[in-house]
């Protein structure tokens, strides 16, 4: 994105003031209540020196007391230019417009109450289209920590102002990140400052905090901030963050007070209308151009993201590896550049999880970006056909119900099938060949949902195979207890030993390794009470049993 002369001089008119340009204060909770807080705030290098900076604390039990020289962690050049112009910017000494971001953080212990405000505020701000003259900036946090709570607010990852041009499409996302059992709503709140009570800014007509400029929205649920700006200079904007738990009770809040950097641009930035969602994996259903709905499983998609300007290049990141754990993120291509995601979203709590594509090109020495907000939503199950096991069996064993190897939870009414074809949920090792039988049920949401047992022959000449049916003496110094069992043996062996305990279809339901003396073996909870056997397999080939009750 290249500045015109008209916008240099905007950005240079007021360097004789402080006039930081906004930020934001998060907190994390470290344990015993105490709370690692962060502020965050830019100052345009063209400004006066950055001084030292306080946090006001309050609260509803009536607590309140300032904290000043909060320590300052690290300044960041976050100047939107071109790594090679870097030191080209103002705040090196140079003309390209320069930004810096100061990072500020403080721990201490703040007692149980229902809801804390942290805030910060300066008198001054820089002048602005959507606002009247240079008013003061306010910026707070609120958390709930009755009873000890310990919850960490969502996070901002975009560390820069937006620059954005005149006529060309927004798409612009603050890069929240949350914890997976959070629920975030976003949306535009008034601009305000410390007068000395808070209040809010004054809006230039016809603007105001919910539309801090014509036509500009936020989407509630992932935070996107689409416009289209027509005028140059800043447009302040405040977006609020409300954070709940899985129940929908309120954590508290957190916001972000910045401005759009609008400018008139020799430069296209990248398209706002590319990075739809394509070739999208089987147990994925597109339900809109940024957004996909899963019931599980591995989900991978594509999102080509196009430039106007035919000879630049694109350079592609993404916060998706912190909103979807283990998520992979991939480019190929410049221009268009082609992001590919993969997620494997079994175990997923279900509910919308929103990231981030953010696409800068290399028009130097002043760059162009645009944010893609992409929603995945993680569909819950009605009903569950359990979770997947391998089991082993002898081929002499009896016949048994497939169902009772599942692990989990499996809803009554599916289907087994094996290579495609029904079977009955009963299982003969004598009769019936190994490999996967599948349990299938219905969802109404999700449609089909299965899960497999994997089933594994043991050869007849396997010391298991050979000892069952063989009278079970205990041998002498093997001693197990307590029998019947809660969930825990304590077994002493004669000499180092192979350890399995079989059901009564004579399956393996679990197994270790252990030395001569007493050991503790904890059985698995998918083990029902019942009676099983412990199979001692010594390595002088010696095979000793005994059986046991298990009592759950």
């Amino acid at each position: 994105m290249r500045l015109t002369t008209p916008l240099f001089l905007l950005l240079t008119l007021t360097a004789t003031a402080e006039h930081l340009p906004g930020g934001s204060i998060t907190t994390r909770c470290i344990g015993s209540n105490q709370h690692e807080v962060t502020l965050q705030l830019w100052r345009e290098c063209t400004g006066a020196a950055m001084i030292a900076q306080g946090l006001t604390f309050s609260n509803s039990c009536g607590v309140s007391f300032t904290l000043n020289n909060i320590p300052l962690i690290s300044v960041e050049n976050v100047s939107p230019v071109c790594p090679d112009q870097i030191d080209q910017t103002t705040c090196n000494g140079g003309t390209l417009i320069g930004i810096e971001l100061y990072t500020y953080r403080t721990t201490l212990f703040l007692s149980p109450c229902n809801f804390w405000t942290i805030s910060w505020n300066t008198c001054c701000r820089q002048e602005s289209i959507n606002l009247v003259g240079s008013q003061g900036v306010y910026l707070e946090t609120v958390l709930n920590n009755a009873g000890g709570a310990c919850n960490e607010s969502p996070v901002f990852s975009d560390p820069v102002p937006p620059f954005v041009c005149l006529g060309q499409p927004v798409s612009y996302d603050l890069g929240v990140t949350a914890s997976a059992d959070q629920q975030l709503r976003f949306r535009f709140i008034d601009a305000r400052r410390y007068i000395p009570e808070i209040v809010s800014v004054d809006y230039l007509a016809p603007y105001t905090g919910a539309t801090p400029f014509t036509g500009m929205t936020i989407d509630s649920l992932s935070g996107n901030i689409t416009f289209t700006p027509t005028l140059q200079g800043y447009i302040v904007a405040v977006v609020e963050v409300r954070y709940s738990d899985s129940n929908g009770n309120l954590i508290g809040t957190v916001m972000r007070d910045f401005p759009f950097v609008a400018q008139s641009c020799a430069n296209q930035v990248p398209d706002a209308t590319s990075g739809v969602v394509e070739n999208a994996s089987s147990s994925a259903m597109v339900t809109g151009d940024y957004a996909l709905s899963t019931c599980g499983g591995d989900l991978c998609f594509d999102a080509a993201i196009t430039d106007g300007d035919a000879g630049q290049g694109l350079t592609l990141t993404s916060n998706v590896d912190q909103v979807l754990p283990g998520a992979s993120f991939s480019v190929s291509g410049t221009n268009p550049a082609t992001a590919s995601i993969c997620w494997n979203a079994d175990g997923a709590a279900p509910g919308s999880y929103s990231f981030t594509i953010n696409a800068v090109d290399d028009a130097c020495p002043v760059v162009g970006s645009q944010t893609f907000t992409y929603t995945v939503t993680v569909n819950a199950h009605e009903v569950s056909p359990g979770v997947g096991n391998s089991i082993v069996v002898c081929p002499q064993a009896g016949s048994f119900a497939l169902a009772d190897s599942l692990l989990g939870s499996a809803d009554p009414g599916g289907a087994w099938s094996y290579e495609g074809a029904s079977v009955p949920d009963l299982f003969d090792p004598a009769l019936d060949p190994a490999g996967d039988y599948c349990y299938t049920v219905t969802s109404a949401a999700c449609g089909d949902l299965s899960a497999c047992i994997t089933v594994d022959l043991l050869p007849l000449s396997d010391p298991i195979c050979l000892a069952m049916g063989l009278d079970e003496q205990p041998a002498a110094m093997l001693r197990l207890h307590p029998n019947p069992s809660a969930g825990q043996l304590r077994v002493t062996l004669p000499g180092a030993a192979r350890l399995e305990v079989l059901d009564g279809a004579g399956r393996v339901v679990w197994q270790g390794q252990a030395n001569a003396g007493s050991h503790a073996v904890t059985l698995p909870a998918t083990m029902f009470d019942g009676s099983y056997a412990l199979r001692v397999s010594g390595f002088d080939g010696s095979i000793r049993t005994e059986r046991f009750e298990l009592l759950r």
